[in-house]
């Protein structure tokens, strides 16, 4: 049987997917360090989780929707922007030194809200970048490779310091440029995939 890997927009798109999730964690990681340092308490990290995760119930069939009435891509641009956005914020914050928590929450919330309206939309165009025989195997390896991509940023953010920001600044402006620009600017080739699968 084919591997989904073979086929490269697919390739291009879970390159893309490791990226922005590596991109999110880290910011979740940094907005925590952040709050945490302002004013030690623990339950500013459990407010910038809440902040996260409110527009995933609140958006859950608007974005579900927007998805099926309007192109995914596009969707998913809209999505990585506010993600991009959100990196810039996070550095504007970071460099003023930022002693309130409240632009950190926005912050969260912003991520919160990009992930809930890129989410359906990028699940759903798996489908379209893969044969449907092997449908079952690409949405494995998308998971497999989201999954993946949150641990490793998990553990590379045991030591977050000011200089991944710009790291996390730097992966969501490739995801958009990639989503931008039809998926041709990503160095990834079909070959290479395959050869590392």
């Amino acid at each position: 049987m084919d591997s989904p890997l073979k086929h490269r927009d697919f390739a291009l798109y879970l390159g893309a997917t490791v990226a922005t999730a590596l991109a999110i964690e880290m910011s979740f990681v940094a907005v925590g360090w952040q709050v945490y340092s302002i004013h030690r308490d623990p339950l500013d990290l459990g407010i910038v989780g809440l902040a996260m995760f409110l527009p995933l119930p609140l958006l859950a069939l608007p974005a579900g929707h927007l998805a099926d009435r309007y192109p995914r891509r596009t969707i998913l641009i809209v999505s990585i922007a506010i993600d991009a956005l959100v990196a810039v914020g996070l550095l504007l914050v970071t460099r003023a030194g930022a002693s309130q928590t409240w632009p950190f929450f926005a912050l969260a919330f912003g991520t919160g809200l990009a992930s809930a309206l890129g989410a359906p939309a990028g699940r759903a165009l798996t489908p379209s970048l893969v044969p449907q025989a092997i449908l079952v195997k690409a949405f494995a390896q998308r998971s497999i490779a989201f999954q993946l991509s949150v641990i490793c940023c998990i553990v590379s953010s045991s030591s977050a310091s000011p200089t991944r920001y710009a790291a996390t600044a730097w992966s969501r402006a490739t995801c958009w440029a990639t989503t931008r620009t039809g998926w041709r600017c990503w160095p990834l080739t079909s070959a290479s995939c395959a050869a590392a699968a």
